[in-house]
This record gives C-alpha cells, sequence and structure tokens, in this order.
C-alpha cells in the first residue's frame, strides 16, 4: 500500500529535523545555536518535554529530545526556530517535500498532530527517509539514541525497534 494516504503522525519530525540539518549544512544554525520555546510551542499536547515559554536549549538538545521523546513542543520550537513562526515552517516543510518528490503528502504542522489535510504515504516516507539517510549521513546518531537525561531523568526512546535490530 505504497500510495495509500493516511496521516504522518510523529513521522512528520523527519522533515522537521531534515530541514534542521539543511539548515545547520546552510550555517544558518549551528548545533549550539538558540532554540527558544514559545507560548505556542508549550501548549502542545504531549508527548512533550514541558518546558515553559521562555525556556532556551540548544539545536543539539532540542533535536535529541525530538527524536527520543517524540516531543510535539520541541518540534514546534525547532519548527519556529528555522521557518520564523510555524506557518513559515509549514510553508519550507510542503516546498521541500515537493523538491523531494514527495508527492502526496501535505504537512500542517512540525510535528505531526493530526490536522485535517496532513497527510503522506510510505512511498513519499520512504523517499524523505532516503534523503536524510544520503543527504545527511553526520547526523545519523540522531536517530540511534535509546534514552536521553533530561532534568534529571532518563527517558527511554518512543522506538522499541532500536534495541530490537543491530
Amino acid at each position: 500500500n505504497a500510495h495509500q494516504v493516511w496521516y504522518p503522525a510523529s513521522l512528520a519530525k523527519l522533515m522537521t529535523a531534515h530541514l534542521a540539518f539543511r539548515a545547520l549544512e546552510a550555517g544558518a544554525l549551528r548545533l549550539t545555536s538558540p532554540v527558544v520555546v514559545s507560548a505556542n510551542a508549550a501548549a502542545e499536547p504531549p508527548s512533550k518535554m514541558g518546558y515553559r515559554a521562555g525556556t532556551v536549549l540548544t539545536v543539539d538538545n532540542a533535536l535529541k529530545m525530538m527524536m527520543v521523546k517524540s516531543a510535539n513542543d520541541i518540534a514546534m520550537a525547532v519548527g519556529e526556530t528555522i521557518g520564523g513562526s510555524e506557518a513559515g515552517f509549514v510553508a519550507l516543510m510542503n516546498a521541500e517535500a515537493r523538491q523531494l518528490g514527495m508527492v502526496a503528502t501535505e504537512f500542517r504542522n512540525p510535528n505531526g498532530l493530526p490536522m485535517s489535510g496532513q497527510v503522506t504515504t510510505a512511498r513519499d516516507l520512504a523517499v524523505l527517509a532516503r534523503a536524510i539517510l544520503l543527504d545527511h549521513p553526520q547526523y545519523r546518531d540522531y536517530f540511534s539514541y535509546t534514552a536521553i537525561l533530561a532534568s534529571g531523568t532518563v527517558m527511554p526512546s518512543q522506538n522499541d525497534l532500536l534495541e530490537r535490530y543491530p
């Protein structure tokens, strides 16, 4: 069912990560650049880190939280940092999807929370995953962390497959 349309759910965070990697490679961001949690980001529902509006993280830590915890609030904050606003980032997501050849994908937010019209296909997500692997090999470790330590708490990855397959 490679072309069956469905909701991307948290796999939308793959596009958020891909665009963050592009910004890092272009020099628009550094791993130490600040990511500010806005009121909009802080208001996102779980799964989330739960930081207050105004909290400042590094791009590096934000990416780890987004990938390991599948943190909706952090994905929003990363998106707003790159795109200037949620709407600005969503426009970048959709432009990049078209550029990659993701013909059946439409993003509505950086984290994949359900929204009318936010759809993708298995084929389009495979195109995105391939682009991430080929275009950004230096960032592969972000997809292999089994846990992070945040605020004194160990948070295991939401991806149970990480410890099942080599």
